[in-house]
């Protein structure tokens, strides 16, 4: 075929290309609008429960787990920080760490939507056709989002279908990242011993816990590890 022919054949093609990638830019930005209304209702929400001033902490904490527990799968985040030590841990372990985990979760997602008191989701990225990153940035106390606001950043898987809220990017440290390396590097220097660290991840809870029903900020210990 001659330059002209695969020109023509190309004129004759363009359309349905076109057309393509319309649907598919379309199909993105469907995905990242459902993405950015789950975790803009997910913030409501929280916010409401946490901010309320009638409801004492144990309550506030009952509300905002039971905010979370249908909207993540903390069995398979888990799992996942665990690494490699998942295949070949004991059950009851394995179930024990998943229990500590959950918990110690749940009180994190507090503590940061907490800290942040308000929050406006402002745009997304599209990783992969159900993986989308959520940007959302703190506000003042005027409502407005000053130079140095925050951001915050949330992943959410299958966002067409049922989203799940898979894990949270504070201050450019992406949690369950971060806590992958900090397990493996825990587990390697105490011998692979699970039921400590187990014992870790409930008294860190026990005491992030304890800070939240005084109304203090907890201490932050995290590495800035920006990507999966």
């Amino acid at each position: 075929m001659d330059g002209f022919g695969r020109l023509r054949k190309f004129a004759r093609c363009a359309p349905v290309i076109a057309v393509s990638a319309l649907f598919l830019l379309c199909a993105q930005a469907a995905h990242a609008s459902k993405a950015e209304d789950f975790i803009q209702d997910y913030v409501k929400q929280g916010l409401t429960i946490l901010d309320n001033p009638a409801l004492p902490h144990a309550e506030k904490h009952k509300l905002f787990q039971a905010l979370l527990e249908p909207i993540t799968d903390m069995r398979r985040i888990a799992l996942y920080t665990l690494g490699a030590k998942a295949q070949n841990a004991p059950s009851d372990q394995i179930e024990a760490f998943v229990k500590a985990f959950h918990d110690l979760e749940f009180s994190l997602y507090e503590r940061e939507l907490w800290r942040v008191q308000q929050l406006k989701v402002e745009a997304s990225v599209e990783r992969a056709k159900d993986d989308t990153v959520v940007q959302a940035f703190q506000l003042d106390s005027t409502g407005h989002r000053s130079v140095n606001a925050d951001e915050i950043d949330f992943r959410v898987l299958n966002a067409s279908d049922k989203p799940i809220f898979a894990d949270l990017c504070v201050r450019g440290a992406w949690i369950a990242v971060n806590q992958r390396i900090q397990y493996e590097e825990f587990l390697a220097q105490r011998g692979n011993t699970l039921p400590k660290l187990i014992d870790k991840l409930r008294n860190r809870t026990s005491k992030m816990n304890d800070y939240l029903a005084a109304g203090e900020e907890p201490v932050r210990k995290v590495r800035k590890v920006r990507s999966y």
